[in-house]
């Protein structure tokens, strides 16, 4: 059996961190949010082997079942919220694909802002919270393994690896928290970027995308330094957006 284990996750880690695995959660980054607000002490990892109420953005319903998924949200009380905030979701973006592909031996790509795929499939979304004046948190769902039911609740979801698989949770969290640790002290910098850009799976695709209730079709050609999304409007005119989300994919081949 796959079981989320502390200490197993522990031994494989680089670094010192206080992590805590709870079977059962409404979600990882609500918990994790109210610890922050009431000035509890917190873990610098929070992991569940089930939500009830997970979410992403939007507030959107995440599929969480038990037993094949991995729900984690890292707590930073300390945070800095300034204007290089933005590159943070990014960087998480990068350093879990990395992790993957270490791990799991799979290649996923990053779907501007928060998310990764596989196969054109979703298998991970990110999402950063910050609560002023008591910091940040970064969940993180993964559809680690394979599982009958999920598509009856998350279309175009999709996961890393079959149900058959020797690969552990535990190895893949472990990865990602040591990944995540090296990269977080510079990721004000935008040295991941590079990164970014090139397992991008927008980049040079035909999309379309929402700017609040506006919709509109746009060639997607590149991420800036902030990790905006560039992209050439009909009229062959270039902007940059830091707020929006890619709805649909047309047409889509690959990079």
């Amino acid at each position: 059996m796959d079981t989320i284990d502390a200490n197993a996750i522990q031994a494989q880690l680089t670094s010192s961190k206080r992590i805590r695995v709870f079977p059962t959660l409404i979600s990882t980054n609500q918990v994790a949010k109210q610890w922050l607000t009431d000035n509890e002490p917190t873990p610098d990892v929070l992991i569940a082997d089930h939500q009830t109420a997970g979410y992403g953005r939007l507030d959107r319903q995440f599929y969480s079942p038990a037993g094949t998924g991995i729900y984690m949200t890292f707590i930073w009380p300390e945070m800095v919220i300034d204007e290089s905030i933005g590159l943070l979701t990014p960087m998480m973006a990068v350093a879990v694909r990395e992790a993957i592909v270490a791990v799991c031996q799979v290649n996923p790509t990053i779907k501007w802002v928060n998310d990764l795929y596989l196969n054109h499939n979703k298998v991970v979304g990110i999402l950063a919270e910050s609560i002023p004046g008591h910091g940040v948190v970064m969940g993180v769902g993964i559809d680690f393994k394979s599982d009958a039911t999920r598509q009856q609740f998350a279309a175009q979801s999709g996961s890393l690896l079959p149900a058959d698989t020797t690969v552990t949770r535990n190895q893949l969290i472990a990865a990602i928290i040591n990944r995540v640790t090296q990269m977080l002290p510079t990721y004000r910098t935008g040295d991941f970027l590079d990164a970014y850009l090139a397992h991008s799976m927008l980049i040079g695709q035909t999309v379309t995308l929402k700017v609040g209730a506006d919709e509109q079709i746009v060639k997607v050609i590149g991420i800036g330094p902030a990790a905006e999304l560039v992209v050439q409007q009909a009229d062959g005119q270039q902007k940059s957006y830091t707020s929006a989300e890619v709805t649909r994919v047309l047409n889509w081949t690959e990079p």
